[in-house]
């Protein structure tokens, strides 16, 4: 049926979990990393709150979130 031996074919699956693993990690890292800037930084007014466009109705309103918004929105991705 398959012409590669179990042996390779295996270790080749595995290579490709242990990238995608490195990548899942390294991902989780940096995000982490960056959302924690983030809440100090809309905390302390350094950066403002950001702006979501609706995803409801034809019209593309624009919502400007609070700074107590924003923070949770960054600490809800951190957490999870």
């Amino acid at each position: 049926m398959h012409s590669i031996p179990p042996h390779k074919r295996i270790a080749a699956r595995f290579k490709d979990y242990n990238r995608d693993m490195k990548d899942v990690w390294t991902s989780y890292n940096f995000i982490e990393f960056y959302t924690k800037i983030i809440r100090e930084k809309v905390k302390d007014g350094a950066i403002s709150q950001f702006d979501q466009e609706s995803l409801s109705g034809r019209s593309k309103t624009i919502h400007k979130k609070s700074v107590m918004h924003t923070y949770g929105v960054a600490d809800h991705i951190a957490k999870k």
